[in-house]
């Protein structure tokens, strides 16, 4: 491992055993701010919805679905959690379990999480692909079911129609984003910083019943 790190490229003072490898784009030998590039975009190929209604006799099943297909997404909160450099320089931050998995020579040295260190020689909390994730995803944004009672019922009362239904938003999430939501927006409502995952709580599945009268 000695002499395959001292084979790569020069990186910042103090690269060890167990730090992440950035490519060098450039093949200058080292790495550096000229080694950045563009590393995915967070505008889809295309969105899409679209909803099926489907009726048998007194029946109705409503079934809407939503997407986005081709977008990236920066987890900056799998970032922030891995342990790579706790708190970015405070020791005392929480970490996710992740960092069990960190490497450690002659004891963990079969992982793809690098070493932990307080001060981050290597750069490894730099921003890289290391955290962009696809961000594709395929939603059952809502699903209605009722059932409208025989009409007859009613013939000798001021009621016309007895609808019974139940509800589901956000049913499920077809996706590969390991974050919360792949349905993210712009952070802070700023659209130069879309695509980037600070922590956005999920939306809520909802479940109602209820009845509708018409008179």
């Amino acid at each position: 491992m000695r002499a395959e790190l001292a084979a790569g490229p020069i990186q910042e003072t103090g690269t060890g055993i167990g730090d992440i490898r950035f490519k060098d784009l450039n093949n200058d030998g080292k790495i550096d701010a000229k080694d950045q590039t563009s590393i995915g975009s967070a505008i889809p190929d295309f969105t899409y919805s679209f909803t099926n209604n489907f009726k048998y006799k007194n029946i109705s099943l409503s079934i809407a679905l939503t997407g986005s297909q081709g977008n990236e997404i920066y987890n900056f909160t799998r970032h922030y959690t891995d342990g790579i450099y706790p708190g970015f320089g405070d020791r005392f931050a929480n970490v996710s379990t992740r960092a069990l998995n960190a490497f450690e020579p002659g004891v963990n040295e079969n992982t793809n999480e690098p070493r932990i260190t307080l001060n981050d020689p290597n750069g490894n909390g730099r921003i890289s692909n290391r955290f962009v994730e696809d961000g594709s995803y395929l939603r059952i944004q809502n699903v209605s079911l009722s059932y409208d009672l025989p009409s007859k019922i009613f013939e000798k009362s001021i009621i016309s129609k007895v609808r019974l239904y139940v509800n589901v938003q956000n049913l499920y999430t077809w996706t590969k984003y390991s974050g919360f939501d792949p349905a993210l927006g712009n952070l802070d409502q700023n659209i130069t910083l879309s695509g980037i995952d600070l922590g956005r709580y999920p939306v809520p599945r909802i479940t109602s019943m209820g009845l509708n009268l018409e008179f």
